[in-house]
């Protein structure tokens, strides 16, 4: 049995749109896989991360007694990155829960001189 080293380069989604709006003579199927693309690359959007965040039911939680950030607030505690998931989005949110972060602070100031 042979075993062959394949190298796939895989392509980015906005590649992948740009080859399929290039393409000369369009089938059904290009269209379909074209519509998929352009969703994918939608849904990875700082403005689309955000409204999937706050709408969910967790939101609160992770917000505690803060208050529910505005998109200005939410995109300047984002990292710069091309696309962005749901995770990053909750990741964010939770900079949010000046609480936690206090606590979560204080915990690791007594661990670390616990250890002096």
């Amino acid at each position: 049995m042979k075993t062959q080293n394949k190298t796939a380069v895989k392509k980015s989604l906005n590649e992948k749109q740009n080859e399929l709006l290039n393409k000369e003579n369009k089938t059904i199927f290009d269209f379909v896989k074209l519509a998929n693309v352009t969703d994918k690359i939608e849904n990875k959007t700082a403005s689309k991360v955000y409204k999937n965040v706050i709408s969910n039911a967790y939101a609160k939680s992770i917000l505690g007694t803060s208050k529910m950030p505005s998109f200005i607030e939410f995109v300047k505690k984002l990292p710069v990155k091309d696309s962005y998931s749901n995770w990053d989005g909750y990741k964010c949110l939770s900079k949010f829960n000046a609480k936690n972060n206090l606590a979560v602070k204080v915990a690791r100031q007594n661990k670390s001189t616990a250890k002096k």
